[in-house]
């Protein structure tokens, strides 16, 4: 399962699903899920944030997102996105250069805790085991990317 380390607030907007856009200096071709792993750091914490956020989680995989897109900021700006995707200007979470946009994200209730990595990483395989046992059955596709199978699956859009 590939993973991403985003610092904290920012992976708990992702995982309550208030933040749909992660802003990176790079360009992705991942599509799929991917394990949202809050890091450690807390330079990016603001007075007040872990007050509003008590239960907030560091060093650990907190989250499921599924990638829908990555566009540039630039093109999203200059209108040379698809029609579904011009919302992400408006976004205000959206910085750019690269915004990779999440579809659905599925929230772990019990953080799994792992090492982070810059870029995309895999997790090892305990730290996917854990979250696959949060998640339920899981499939994989072809491409080894990973696809939550709930007992209701109109939760998932596959």
């Amino acid at each position: 399962m590939k993973a991403l380390t985003i610092l904290q607030p920012y992976a708990e907007l992702i995982r309550s699903g208030e933040k749909r856009v992660e802003n990176r200096e790079w360009y992705t071709t991942h599509r799929g899920w991917l394990a949202i792993h809050a890091g450690k750091g807390r330079s990016m914490l603001q007075p007040g944030d872990l007050n509003r956020w008590p239960n907030m989680t560091f060093g650990a995989v907190v989250a499921l997102a599924l990638v829908d897109a990555c566009v540039s900021l630039a093109d999203v700006q200059r209108g040379r996105v698809p029609r579904e995707l011009e919302w992400v200007g408006q976004h205000c979470w959206a910085y750019g250069p690269y915004c990779w946009v999440f579809g659905q994200v599925v929230a772990l209730s019990h953080p799994v805790g792992c090492r982070g990595w810059l870029g995309v990483f895999d997790l090892p395989v305990r730290v996917e085991r854990d979250v696959a046992g949060q998640i339920g059955p899981v499939r994989m596709d072809g491409e080894r990317r990973w696809l939550p199978v709930c007992a209701r699956q109109e939760e998932f859009a596959l």
